[in-house]
């Protein structure tokens, strides 16, 4: 266990801490380091945040999520408590720490678990199915995404969710939508909410609108886990890769064109496409 302080005088935390295993020591303190952001980029994280959250930050600079020992923990929790009502949350981590969390011998304490790590959530071996299953020369994107799409709905179900909460970002978004118009002959993209084909669940992408440059250089502040994938991205000539340098191109020679093809997506107007099924042109007349 640990108590700490702040020391306005020093301008400094002083921390007391007790532990059965001195061993452990350096990797304790290191932990607790972490949870009051002591080595943390301030000046970085402000100058991300400031845009969207400048009152906020004027009023409450430095502010931290009390009680958290990482930022998986934080972000489970988060994520909960918008889905569920507290009492419902706290029981769902507590049946995710019974379930998925390490066993720790505390000695003085008694056996505790430890916050269950990303990679304990849920494991299954898409890498041998896709290697396995694809003919050489072919792309793994279609039967790897097809799996993780299957497994991540089969734990939903299993969850009894009501949402599967995805992090596809704006660059996704517009990749997506070149890779449907040049290669599908179609005008789609993902879009933020969704209900599946079988109807029992919402599909979110909160950061739809969010730069992939941004969500990027804010994981790295906040040092976000993160788990590597030794498909993705593996293969060369990927028609996805493709598109993002072709994306990134019109960018460098015209800068804001992604915020301004993002917009275009929900700016449509279906009279000056050529699709029969969303606008009625044979009954067009001047009347109209």
């Amino acid at each position: 266990c640990f108590t700490i302080q702040h020391s306005s005088t020093d301008n400094c935390l002083m921390l007391q801490l007790q532990l059965d295993d001195y061993q452990q020591l350096n990797a304790v303190t290191q932990r607790i380091r972490m949870l009051f952001d002591v080595d943390a980029p301030i000046a970085q994280i402000d100058s991300q945040l400031s845009e969207q959250l400048a009152p906020l930050m004027h009023y409450q600079p430095g502010i931290r999520i009390p009680g958290i020992w990482d930022s998986f923990e934080a972000g489970v929790r988060a994520i909960l408590g918008q889905q569920v009502s507290v009492q419902q949350a706290m029981q769902l981590v507590t049946r995710m720490v019974d379930e998925l969390g390490r066993d720790i011998d505390l000695k003085v304490h008694g056996s505790k678990k430890l916050f269950p790590q990303p990679e304990a959530v849920e494991y299954r071996d898409t890498y041998s199915v896709v290697t396995e299953k694809v003919p050489e020369n072919a792309t793994y994107c279609a039967l790897c995404s097809r799996l993780r799409r299957g497994n991540l709905y089969r734990v939903a179900r299993e969850e009894e969710c009501d949402a599967l909460v995805l992090g596809h970002h704006r660059e996704d978004i517009l990749e997506t939508f070149f890779l449907n118009l040049f290669h599908g002959g179609k005008i789609a993209t993902m879009p933020p909410k969704l209900v599946n084909d079988e109807g029992d669940l919402l599909v979110l992408r909160p950061l739809a609108f969010c730069a992939e440059e941004d969500l990027s250089k804010f994981a790295t502040a906040m040092q976000f886990p993160i788990i590597p994938c030794d498909l993705c991205g593996s293969q060369d000539g990927l028609q996805r890769n493709a598109m993002k340098e072709m994306i990134a191109d019109i960018e460098r020679r015209m800068p804001g064109r992604k915020d301004t093809m993002i917009r275009a997506m929900g700016n449509i107007n279906p009279g000056h496409m050529l699709d029969q099924n969303l606008f009625d042109f044979a009954g067009l007349d001047r009347s109209r």
